[in-house]
């Protein structure tokens, strides 16, 4: 997406190897409930076991009018694990 011209934050821990690798590559890193502020497309991209703590901590209050939220696998979505709050129109 980088390439394409999209501006990619990528939220991890600041810890851990992937976020120093991501610097490496160039990636702006931030925190998961920082990156969920300043993005419009929140794209979850972490084991599904995860998710739901995850999306109630640092998602959930981030999710204003406007923002979409992607899945790369509906495990919690399917089974209403977490349940976002419906588009508005």
């Amino acid at each position: 997406m980088r390439d394409s011209g999209v501006k990619v934050i990528l939220g991890l821990r600041a810890d851990g190897n992937s976020a120093k690798n991501a610097r490496l590559d160039g990636f702006e890193v931030l925190s998961v409930s920082e990156a969920a502020k300043k993005a419009d497309i929140i794209h979850i991209l972490i084991p599904d076991q995860h998710q739901r703590s995850v999306y109630e901590k640092d998602i959930k209050p981030a999710m204003t009018p406007g923002k979409s939220l992607m899945f790369s696998h509906g495990f919690n979505i399917r089974f209403k694990l977490i349940a976002p709050r419906k588009a508005s129109t």
